[in-house]
């Protein structure tokens, strides 16, 4: 409890095949215990009819967020929120359209140990210790 926890992922949105219509998408990454929820929403994605992912989130896309942990029993889950725009330019789930999906690859959560922060700066102080007694005045041979 109290930690941050940083948390890395991969994502691209696609259009399903057979189906028509521009479309956007995003995932909505959430971090819960049952009772405090942390939500975190990627940046949409533009989805061009029969495309793949395009506009700001060109292609796949990598996103790295922080969550604070607020228990010892809490849950990262996925949702895909995604729309298809109707004849009028709203954005709907409406039949017959369906919405785009979403590609998720190389999920990583990870916690920075104290313990790796404090040997990584002994070891440079050692270094640094070890470069000042090494000095030794240069001795000619005549």
């Amino acid at each position: 409890m109290g930690k941050s926890y940083t948390l890395s992922f991969d994502g691209a949105a696609g259009q399903f095949r057979g189906f028509s219509g521009d479309s956007q998408d995003y995932w909505q990454v959430t971090f819960s215990d049952g009772t405090t929820t942390q939500t975190f929403d990627t940046a949409t994605a533009d989805v061009p009819s029969h495309g793949f992912s395009s506009g700001p989130l060109d292609g796949w896309y990598h996103v790295t967020t922080t969550f604070k942990a607020t228990s010892t029993s809490e849950a990262l889950s996925f949702n895909d929120v995604g729309c298809v725009f109707n004849d009028a330019g709203v954005c709907g789930n409406t039949p017959p359209t369906v919405p785009p999906f979403s590609l998720l690859d190389s999920v990583t959560m990870s916690v920075p140990e104290p313990s790796a922060w404090v040997m990584l700066a002994l070891g440079f102080a050692g270094l640094g210790f070890a470069g000042l007694r090494g000095r030794k005045n240069p001795v000619s041979i005549v």
